[in-house]
């Protein structure tokens, strides 16, 4: 969620692509575009299809064995003040952005505190309840890993 800066207009090109502290590089294709092959990859039965990327608006509804998530740095855990951070200038989800924008400036709406932070962890518990099986995490920071992890353990999930 929220790697991704430019999406090709390409089909079956890599436009996803993460370099974490290591120097090791992950890239992986968006979902097709045009949208009409949205329908094309729904259907598809192979391979391609396990190892293509996705968002919260192509999993909705949808249940997997095994998903991947990429924890980057929109939704953080702030350790010092104990509380969920959300960075609009790292997240990446352009429709979600628009929503508030238009919510806040054009429908004059005011939202409690907080409440930005409490739709975009709602947009990650969506994607990280997805799979049946197991959901495989990589986090961009070390003290959000921490935080889940120490969650997770606590509840006996992992």
């Amino acid at each position: 969620m929220d790697w991704l800066s430019r999406r090709s207009r390409e089909f079956g090109a890599d436009d996803i692509f993460i370099r974490d502290h290591n120097g090791q590089e992950f890239s992986k294709e968006w979902h097709p575009y045009p949208h009409r092959l949205l329908y094309e990859w729904y259907k598809s039965q192979s391979a391609k299809v396990v190892d293509q990327v996705g968002s919260i608006y192509c999993a909705q509804g949808l249940d997997y064995d095994y998903t991947g998530f990429i924890w980057n740095d929109s939704l953080r855990w702030d350790a010092r003040a104990k509380r969920w951070v959300y960075c609009e200038k790292e997240h990446q989800d352009l429709s979600f952005k628009l929503g508030i924008t238009d919510a806040l400036k054009v429908r004059n709406f005011n939202f409690p505190s907080g409440a930005v932070t409490t739709l975009v962890m709602n947009q990650y518990y969506i994607l990280l309840s997805r799979a049946r099986r197991g959901t495989y995490i990589w986090f961009k920071d070390a003290a959000t890993k921490r935080h889940v992890y120490d969650v997770l353990h606590a509840a006996h999930i992992l």
